[in-house]
């Protein structure tokens, strides 16, 4: 899911993108730094911010540990 996100930001499709998080946040309802994390992404993306992919990845190394 986070690939398709990621292909969904680099192709300019924010709201697509957008789409794609409530699942995300609803696997991660149980880990605040990836709720966090999401929410910090959705702003990003709903301001089409330039710096989303960078978002994305803080999103990963969260993930990742």
């Amino acid at each position: 899911m986070i690939a398709q996100i990621e292909q969904h930001i680099k192709q300019g499709h924010y709201d697509q993108a957008l789409s794609l998080l409530p699942a995300l946040e609803q696997t991660f309802a149980d880990h605040a730094e990836m709720r966090w994390a999401i929410r910090t992404l959705q702003r990003d993306l709903e301001s089409h911010n330039h710096n989303t992919l960078d978002t994305l990845q803080g999103l990963k190394q969260v993930l990742v540990g």
